[in-house]
């Protein structure tokens, strides 16, 4: 999980009216919302907080996606051992 901070830039003059999106690794449950700077120039626009919402859920979504990957993955090395076991018996009976 990632907490988002979107941080208006003021200073160099360069940046002036960017933007900085800091991520911050968290371990707990995700956030359903972006955290926006406060300040004067710090209202995001609607295509910012858009974009931020859609990182989140993106987020989540891989999070499910891992999930559920291992818990794939632990079912196939269970069955694994499972044929290996059975492979193992058959080859004993054939020996005999």
């Amino acid at each position: 999980m990632a907490d988002v901070t979107v941080q208006a830039r003021h200073e160099p003059a360069t940046l002036k009216g960017m933007v900085m999106i800091v991520y911050r690794d968290i371990a707990s449950k995700p956030v359903r919302r972006c955290h926006f700077a406060t300040g004067a120039d710090a209202a995001p626009s609607a295509d910012l907080q858009q974009s931020c919402e859609e990182a989140q859920t993106l987020r989540e979504q891989a999070l499910a996606s891992k999930e559920e990957l291992q818990s794939t993955n632990e079912e196939l090395k269970s069955s694994n051992d499972e044929l290996q076991s059975a492979n193992e018996e058959l080859q004993f009976a054939t020996k005999s």
